[in-house]
């Protein structure tokens, strides 16, 4: 494949890429990356595409976002293929009001189509509220849907809506579908059901569980630990210790 591109095939450079971009950099992805350049400058959208995905995580290229943006956008107007979900992906890193603008717009183009996935960020747009009015009803619909289709990282957004609606039955059901990524020791999950036992929302109050999860929380996620010192000290307990 490396011998089709030299020769000019910018199929065999995006081939390449997907295949081999995971493994982390290389001699042979620096010449995929030289490829992907070329390829890109001479107008094919599937090249941009994957230049574009290399530039927005920085692994493989000096990460830059705003040229990955640039690169992805000219694709997804030429409507290549899996150009929607990598611009939504990188809009999102981007973050201003403006991105996540064009991110709902974009994502709303693909839920109507039936794509989970754009379902997906819709949602995580809507509950975030910038860029677009917060909407916790539609969102919920849309995190929903992505969850009921099993899309990847569904299930800890739809967690995170229903903690911020922060019913009695929402945190119910938090706790509820929250199983999966508490055996894994997702931390953020740790860290809302952790506050559902602490706050007694949605299941009946333990503290002494509630600082267990958050100390669990905090060992796979020390960042979070500015953020639990205070509950720490209304539980009344200390670094390393539960309450009785």
């Amino acid at each position: 494949m490396l011998e089709a591109m030299g020769n000019g095939s910018s199929d065999a450079a995006c081939l390449l890429y997907d295949l081999l971009s995971d493994k982390g950099p290389s001699s042979t992805m620096s010449l995929v990356m030289e490829g992907l350049e070329r390829f890109s400058e001479e107008g094919s959208t599937a090249a941009m595409v994957r230049l574009g995905d290399a530039l927005s995580r920085g692994a493989l290229a000096e990460k830059d976002l705003e040229r990955a943006r640039q690169l992805v956008e000219a694709a997804y107007e030429s409507k290549a293929p899996d150009s929607g979900r990598c611009l939504m992906r990188i809009l999102w890193a981007v973050g201003t009001d403006d991105a996540l603008s064009e991110l709902a717009a974009v994502a709303e183009e693909g839920a109507s189509k039936g794509d989970a996935v754009s379902s997906l960020w819709l949602g995580r747009v809507l509950m975030r509220g910038k860029g677009v009015p917060m909407d916790l009803e539609r969102a919920e619909a849309h995190l929903r849907q992505a969850f009921d289709a099993r899309v990847p990282g569904a299930r800890l957004q739809l967690m995170n809506l229903l903690w911020k609606i922060r019913t009695r039955s929402s945190c119910s059901e938090m706790v509820r579908i929250s199983a999966p990524l508490i055996s894994k020791e997702n931390d953020r999950a740790l860290f809302l059901v952790g506050n559902a036992y602490y706050y007694g929302i949605g299941v009946r109050k333990d503290v002494k569980k509630a600082v267990a999860l958050f100390r669990k929380a905090e060992s796979r996620n020390p960042e979070l630990g500015a953020k639990l010192k205070p509950l720490y000290g209304k539980a009344g307990v200390s670094k390393g210790k539960l309450p009785m």
